[in-house]
């Protein structure tokens, strides 16, 4: 495997989630955006790094999801959201459970955001609650992979890390005789 191919393999969940989103199914859109992230992730953590850990998630939102949009959760609350989504579809984590984070409720597009900000307004969700609009990190994550792609093909250190590691990544054997 080389570096196009994970660069491809990104790039398909991403196309994926795009597709997803266009049709209006926002959660699997939302899963193979946030499984595109742990894939950066693990590709890209540090060369001591034997296994992935949360904090290379968080790593990878914090120098990734820089968007002039601006998200209002942190990296570590998408990642909590990440565990919820993709373990129980649920936004509830061990760590928004634990009040370590603020849970996200996604909506659909920015001008969604107040509506439910009203309804949450004087409940105890308001604290622990953080409104993201779908759309935004959608487009967020969208162009944060699009740049990690652009940075395998500047930075010798992160390209050889993604080219051994790439070796790792699933193969998909064609079916025959359809």
């Amino acid at each position: 495997m080389t570096i196009q191919t994970a660069q491809d393999r990104i790039l398909d969940l991403i196309d994926g989630a795009e597709l997803c989103s266009a049709s209006g199914k926002w959660l699997p859109a939302l899963s193979l955006s946030l499984m595109a992230i742990d894939t950066m992730a693990w590709l890209s953590r540090p060369a001591s790094a034997p296994k992935v850990k949360p904090e290379h998630f968080v790593a990878w939102c914090d120098r990734y999801l820089q968007t002039p949009t601006g998200l209002s959760c942190t990296s570590m609350e998408l990642y909590a959201f990440r565990c919820g989504l993709l373990h129980t579809q649920s936004p509830r984590s061990r760590y928004s459970e634990a009040g370590q984070v603020r849970r996200i409720w996604p909506v659909g597009t920015p001008e969604d955001v107040p509506t439910l900000q009203r309804l949450l307004a004087g409940s105890d969700d308001a604290v622990t609650t953080v409104v993201v609009p779908l759309t935004t990190l959608l487009e967020a994550i969208h162009d944060g992979a699009h740049q990690f792609c652009r940075d395998l093909e500047r930075g010798a250190a992160l390209a050889s890390r993604v080219a051994d590691r790439s070796t790792q990544l699933f193969v998909m054997a064609a079916a025959s005789g359809s």
